[in-house]
């Protein structure tokens, strides 16, 4: 049918840094917890906007943020953010990982669990 999923031109993964920031729309409370030193999970649906998120942290980003509340947030900022799209690399672990178990049942669920 198609060689890549509809949904996957609206993901951020694939837009750059700028077209990230030209689209960010700065969410009430989810970003201002994300910006301290604390730990933090982030979870969510697939499309809630993690990947914009965090890719928004990143100082690319950061710098290309034009907003009204853009500057004051940029200074509160005094740590570096990293955005390490490893996805694809995970999923090419897990693949040769599973080619290794013989029983087709237990690879799927080694799969499955690996990112639950």
């Amino acid at each position: 049918m198609y060689d890549t999923p509809f949904f996957d031109t609206f993901n951020a993964k694939h837009k750059s840094d700028e077209e990230i920031a030209s689209t960010f729309v700065l969410p009430p409370s989810s970003l201002g917890k994300l910006l301290t030193k604390d730990h933090a999970i982030l979870s969510g649906p697939r499309g809630s906007g993690k990947t914009t998120l965090l890719k928004m942290m990143t100082i690319p980003a950061l710098n290309s943020w034009r907003d009204t509340e853009a500057d004051s947030i940029k200074e509160s900022i005094d740590f570096l953010s990293v955005f390490v799209a490893a996805d694809r690399s995970w999923h090419g672990q897990l693949k040769r990982l599973t080619k290794q178990i013989p029983e087709c049942e237990a690879a799927e669920l080694l799969g499955m669990s690996a990112f639950t």
